[in-house]
């Protein structure tokens, strides 16, 4: 019997999780405007609120209504403070837009670093690719779920520490 016959392994560099891609025309060039346009109108939205100093209540000001979640159980809803760490974030104060709600000033910073991105996309027609081959979506999309659970267990935990929410 013969024996199987043995190819040296052959380097294959690996595709990095976040690269340039050759080019975006068309609709692709109009997505990515729309991209920057989102971007830069909540940065903008967030710069003209002035956020609420109890963490949360600042999406008010848009005219929207207090959270019937807090109204009917005295806790933080899972979005709980996310308009006002945006507010706080995006005058630069992190820290404080982190202790507001967590999940929300990393959005927000994953915002302001995505508005420059998708407006040289729409400059120069090159966009940035995610390898989802190598990144995995699924664990992308875990880890996006355990950072806003982690966030709202922050939210009771605060709430539950400082009785601050549970007064109606």
């Amino acid at each position: 019997m013969a024996r199987p016959i043995r190819l040296p392994i052959q380097y294959r560099p690996r595709t990095p999780f976040v690269y340039w891609s050759l080019r975006v025309e068309g609709a692709g060039r109009w997505g990515w405007m729309l991209v920057s346009g989102l971007c830069l109108g909540a940065i903008v939205t967030a710069a003209i609120l002035k956020p609420d100093p109890r963490g949360h209540g600042t999406h008010e000001q848009l005219g929207l209504p207090p959270c019937s979640f807090m109204l009917t159980t005295g806790l933080p809803c899972p979005t709980c403070g996310m308009t006002s760490a945006f507010s706080l974030v995006v005058r630069g104060k992190v820290l404080e837009g982190i202790i507001a709600q967590p999940a929300s000033a990393a959005l927000c910073l994953l915002t302001i670093i995505m508005l420059p991105i998708s407006l040289w996309t729409v400059a120069t027609g090159r966009s940035i690719c995610v390898n989802w081959d190598r990144l995995g979506a699924v664990r992308v999309s875990l880890a996006f779920a355990m950072i806003f659970v982690g966030a709202w267990g922050f939210k009771l935990l605060q709430a539950l520490a400082t009785g601050q929410y549970l007064t109606r």
